[in-house]
């Protein structure tokens, strides 16, 4: 062959011989096959689908001429479209029904008239992880390929179960700290990109607001409601007001991990700095108890039909339409603290669920020695553990920027990069005194009128 100078064809194929391989392009021969079939004017189809014909002999059917058939199926190009060896009746597909099909199959190709490199570096097929042609393989940086680095796993499309092992495991135990990161603000790589492809596009974190307890319960409009969260231990939460950094809580999301211990101990770096804490300390830097209450989380998720008594005649289960005025203004309590809203602010989903039914419960229970007290902390805990594990919005913001500003030392005055966490604008909404029967609540209408922020 070598007598015969640089081969560039070979059955019909272009091939290309360089010093990294060779290469095969079909253009030429797929250009062939489409004249051959009067297709050169068809529109490819990228998306493969079922045929209506069978590949069977037909003695009813039209005939064509073999000819036809045989240039696809047989002769020296013989294989490329069907394995003749496969199919030893072939030379008998001289049907309307066999050029439907091979004409099925060459529209396929179409879309990759291109196909197949001419020289370019690439690397050839069977040295390729079979990982990589997976369906639900994760999505690769192409960034590090065009900078000659190995290309890495984009873990903002990494499968839910893949991601959620990830984080369960701790780094700071497991790997060491590795300090040629540029600002050692991450104990290892896997931190920074997890920060790059999650954290950092992240525009906001979920919105809550600080809730001036004392004057409200002043107010006859919130009452009730007041009443409600008190019955739940909730009034602390909703007092504590804290200004935040943005970046500061998406670090902390990024770098999290969780002990297997029984104190729930958390570890993540703010700036440079590796900081632990346990549940227990994060409650005394907020002023509540550590445990003792309801807690909430479980395995078994609850029917939002629980919550049919929270609605009058016009209410929507499982949404924020028709709610009754004490549970619609315990609502936008608990929105603005302990259940900060990550998206639909019209739906009840998730631990908000168990959070208005257990507020259903307080309403209706005329005893006050019953304890409706919630574990607060445990609540917090496990919404931030189902967070990391989800990559879905950030919460508890203020809560957490007071956990970071008890364990680290800030070099620098960061009043400028913070964002305000501010009081509540309430709506006022006319309520339903506890003394009044339950069976009476439809009856109450809500007012329309807003508040100035207090």
């Amino acid at each position: 062959m070598s007598m015969m100078g640089e081969m560039k064809f070979f059955l019909g194929f272009e091939i290309k011989q360089t010093s990294e391989g060779t290469f095969i392009n079909q253009a030429k021969y797929l250009q062939d096959m489409l004249k051959r079939f009067k297709m050169t004017e068809m529109k490819g189809v990228a998306t493969p689908m079922a045929t209506k014909s069978h590949l069977a002999l037909d003695p009813n059917g039209k005939e064509v001429d073999q000819k036809i058939c045989r240039a696809a199926l047989s002769g020296p190009r013989a294989g490329r479209i069907i394995r003749p060896s496969a199919r030893p009746d072939y030379p008998a597909w001289s049907f309307v029904a066999a050029v439907v099909f091979i004409q099925s199959i060459l529209s396929r190709l179409i879309p990759t008239y291109s196909s197949g490199s001419r020289g370019t570096r690439r690397r050839p097929r069977q040295n390729r992880s079979s990982d990589e042609f997976a369906s639900n393989a994760p999505r690769k940086s192409t960034t590090s390929r065009r900078k000659n680095k190995e290309p890495r796993v984009n873990y903002k499309s990494m499968d839910l179960i893949s991601y959620a092992a990830i984080r369960m495991k701790n780094w700071y135990e497991d790997v060491a700290r590795d300090d040629a990161i540029e600002g050692r603000r991450f104990w290892c790589l896997e931190q920074e990109f997890i920060y790059k492809d999650i954290y950092e596009p992240m525009k906001k974190v979920r919105p809550m607001q600080a809730i001036n307890v004392d004057d409200l319960a002043e107010n006859d409009h919130f009452e009730d409601a007041i009443w409600v969260t008190g019955r739940m231990s909730l009034q602390e939460l909703m007092k504590i007001q804290c200004d935040f950094s943005p970046e500061l809580i998406k670090q902390f999301y990024a770098t999290l991990a969780f002990k297997k211990d029984a104190e729930h101990t958390m570890e993540w770096m703010s700036g440079s700095t590796h900081c632990e804490a346990t549940l227990r300390r994060f409650a005394s830097i907020l002023g509540l108890p550590a445990e003792g209450g309801l807690r909430l989380h479980g395995p078994q998720k609850t029917d939002k039909n629980v919550l049919f008594h929270l609605y009058d005649s016009s209410g929507v289960v499982g949404s924020t339409k028709g709610l009754l005025p004490i549970y619609s203004q315990v609502l936008r309590f608990l929105r603005a603290t302990i259940a900060p809203s990550g998206g639909n602010n019209d739906a009840l989903r998730g631990a908000l669920v168990d959070l208005m039914h257990l507020s259903l419960k307080c309403a209706r229970n005329k005893n006050e020695d019953q304890d409706f007290s919630l574990d607060v902390m445990d609540f917090i805990f496990n919404e931030i553990h189902d967070v990391v594990v989800s990559r879905t919005t950030m919460p508890y913001a203020p809560y957490i920027q007071l956990l970071i500003n008890n364990s680290v030392t800030m070099d620098e005055d960061l009043s400028r990069f913070l964002m305000t966490h501010k009081y509540r604008g309430c709506i006022v909404v006319s309520s339903i005194s506890k003394n009044v029967d339950p069976n009476e609540e439809q009856k109450v209408l809500a007012a329309v009128s807003m508040k100035d922020s207090l």
